[in-house]
C-alpha cells in the first residue's frame, strides 16, 4: 500500500494557489489575505483519543496523520512532546462532564498551544532549509506574549 500525499494547503478565500505544509507555514496568510487550511483532512481512528498516555502523545498521533510525507513520525513526537511540555489537566466537573483546562502554558494562555507547536515545525522546516527567519509580533493581547515566548533560538537554525 503507498503512503497518501502529503497534504497541502489552500486559501480560505480560494484565489492563491495551494501549497506544501513547509510553504503555508513560512508564508503565513495567503497571497490573496486569506488563511491556509488543509485541502482534506485526514481520517483518525477512534481509538486515537483514549489510547494515548499524554496530550502530548495524543497530539503527535494526530499530527503525524496530518503531516505524513513532511516529517517522520520520530520528529512529529519529539516536537510535540517539545512544545506541549506544560499541563493540560482534564478536570471532573461531575456526571461525567469534563473541562480541558487551557491555560497551564508558560504565558498562561491557551495560544501556547498553537503558537509554541507553530513554532517548533517552522524550526524543523528552517533547518532542513538551511535558512532564518525574524519572528515581529505587535498585539495588544494575549497572541503576542504567546508568539514571542514559543519562538525557539531562531539561531539553532542554521
Amino acid at each position: 500500500m503507498t503512503a497518501p500525499a502529503p497534504i497541502r494547503f489552500v486559501s480560505t478565500r480560494r484565489k492563491a494557489p495551494a501549497l506544501t505544509f513547509d510553504e503555508a507555514l513560512l508564508q503565513g496568510l495567503a497571497s490573496d489575505g486569506g488563511l491556509y487550511i488543509p485541502e482534506r483532512v485526514p481520517q483518525l481512528p477512534s481509538t486515537v483519543w483514549r489510547a494515548a498516555r499524554s496530550f502530548p502523545e495524543m497530539a503527535a498521533e494526530v499530527l503525524a496523520r496530518w503531516l505524513q510525507g513532511v516529517f517522520p513520525e520520530e520528529t512529529v513526537s519529539r516536537v510535540t512532546a517539545e512544545a506541549l511540555s506544560f499541563p493540560v489537566p482534564l478536570v471532573p466537573l461531575g456526571d461525567g462532564l469534563y473541562v480541558l483546562e487551557l491555560f497551564h502554558g508558560p504565558t498562561l494562555s491557551f495560544k501556547d498551544f498553537g503558537a509554541r507547536t507553530m513554532a517548533r515545525f517552522a524550526r524543523e522546516v528552517l533547518r532542513r532549509r538551511d535558512e532564518r527567519l525574524l519572528v515581529l509580533v505587535a498585539t495588544s493581547g494575549d497572541t503576542g506574549s504567546a508568539v514571542a515566548d514559543a519562538s525557539p533560538d531562531w539561531s539553532a537554525c542554521r
